[in-house]
This record gives C-alpha cells, sequence and structure tokens, in this order.
C-alpha cells in the first residue's frame, strides 16, 4: 500500500510543476513568444497528469478501504 501512497504524491507534485508550467506557457503566449498549438500542448499534458492524479488517488483509496476490510473493519463506513 505504500507503493500505492507513494505513487499518489508523484502524481500530484507532476501536477503541480505542471500547473506551473503552463502558467509560464500561457503568459509566453500572450507575449508571443509560443504558438498556440505549444500552448495546447502544454495544457494536455496538465490535463494528463490531473486524471493521473485522480487515478492513483481512487486505487490508493480502494487499496486502505480493502486492507481495511481484511482487518474485520466493515467496507462502507456510515
Amino acid at each position: 500500500m505504500n507503493g500505492q501512497a507513494d505513487e499518489y504524491l508523484q502524481a500530484k507534485r507532476q501536477v503541480e510543476a505542471l500547473v506551473v508550467a503552463d502558467n509560464v506557457n500561457m503568459q509566453k503566449y500572450k507575449e508571443g513568444l509560443i504558438s498556440a498549438i505549444e500552448l495546447h500542448t502544454s495544457s494536455n499534458r496538465l490535463l494528463e497528469s490531473r486524471i493521473s492524479e485522480l487515478n492513483a488517488k481512487l486505487k490508493y483509496y480502494l487499496k486502505s478501504n480493502l486492507v481495511n476490510y481484511y482487518k474485520g473493519e466493515s467496507y462502507i463506513k456510515e
């Protein structure tokens, strides 16, 4: 389960880095230093990393609940 937590933290860090990169690229686009295609590519990378982060978060949540279930806790918490 630690591996899944590490994967989630890695994905979270990647999103944070790509948010900064996307903001920089947006500013460059406004100044005319990069094309719309490069801006679109940067935004797509950010979107894909956010998808990966959500996927890793969901996997971590499911695996931690499964471990708790095997420990005898209820799978559905009220």
